[in-house]
């Protein structure tokens, strides 16, 4: 009973051990598939956006709504596939927008600045100005429309 024990032991710190080493060590892609980037990610999760999901969910006059999947990792995920939605709006001059699940609302990405220009820690920064979703949307509107997304 005892070799059961000490087994299943070693087997979970193994486990444990490895999953943070394996999520680090995708650096860029995703089990080195360039489909799956990494566009963000804080302390223990790391977010990859699939550029084949990337698509118009919704047109109308004013936006596009872009409905985007990733693949986030961590260790405590037990779904890591979502899907993030966007506004990507035609005038050219309103900022984008995402939607947060969490508190059910649009939320505008604000212009994208640096740590170094921002001068704040790195948290209220990263509530601020949301450089994850932001990055996610440069994906995609890089898949959908051919264009790269100025900050």
């Amino acid at each position: 009973m005892k070799k059961i024990f000490s087994l299943v032991a070693m087997l979970m710190f193994l486990f444990c051990l490895c999953v943070p080493l394996t999520a680090s060590a995708m650096d860029e892609y995703l089990n080195g598939d360039p489909n799956f980037p990494l566009t963000g990610g804080y302390r223990n999760f790391w977010e990859y956006t699939d550029l084949s999901s990337c698509a118009i969910a919704e047109e109308n006059d004013e936006y596009y709504k872009l409905a985007v999947g990733y693949v986030r990792v961590s260790r405590k995920e037990q779904n890591p596939y979502r899907v993030r939605y966007f506004r990507y709006y035609k005038d050219g001059a309103t900022r984008p927008q995402y939607y947060d699940d969490n508190n059910d609302q649009w939320v505008t990405l604000p212009p994208f600045k640096s740590i170094s220009e921002a001068n704040i820690p790195f948290q209220p920064y990263r509530q601020q100005y949301h450089p994850d979703q932001f990055n996610m949307l440069r994906a995609a509107c890089g898949e959908i429309f051919g264009i790269e997304l100025e900050e």
